[in-house]
């Protein structure tokens, strides 16, 4: 999930052996049980990451150099390493997958699908499901998205909407 061989994250046994580590910042902190630990090599900087232990391991996607996008749990955050400063949004469900796209960060829950601003996380759209997304599959101007049951959706990129 990282892009450049500098940045990795490692899974660690315990939160104790996590704080062992010079940590820049815990992300997922206000999780009430952790139960996964991780410890991400980001631009020179070491973020520790605390997860719920959903069977989805955090992802970190590079924007552009020193700009990065976390997600961790119902959590996504965005890193800027010059800055030293990390902006966090909570989201409402599960977050499977986060793509980069043109329009934005596309982030795909597990009851969800969002549009979010790259550079400061604003809500540009989110589309909600009245059951949980199962598949799906992103492309230049669209999702296509099966939830269970088998029920498919098609939403435009652009806004959100469905199609």
């Amino acid at each position: 999930m990282l892009n450049e061989q500098n940045d990795r994250l490692f899974e660690i046994d315990s939160e104790s052996e996590l704080r062992n580590y010079e940590i820049f910042q815990f992300l997922g902190s206000e999780l009430q049980y952790s139960r996964k630990f991780y410890k991400a090599e980001i631009g020179g900087k070491i973020v520790g990451i605390l997860n719920g232990g959903h069977g989805i391991k955090p992802q970190i996607e590079k924007i552009f150099d020193g700009l990065y996008i976390i997600s961790t749990d119902m959590n996504i955050y965005l890193f800027n390493v010059q800055l030293q400063k990390i902006i966090d949004r909570k989201l409402d469900s599960i977050i499977y997958k986060i793509h980069i796209h043109s329009t934005g960060v596309i982030v795909a829950c597990e009851l969800d699908f969002y549009s979010l601003d790259l550079l400061n996380l604003n809500i540009n759209w989110h589309t909600p499901f009245p059951s949980i997304i199962t598949d799906f599959n992103i492309d230049q101007e669209r999702i296509q998205i099966v939830t269970d049951g088998c029920v498919k959706y098609l939403i435009d990129l652009s806004n959100g909407n469905f199609c």
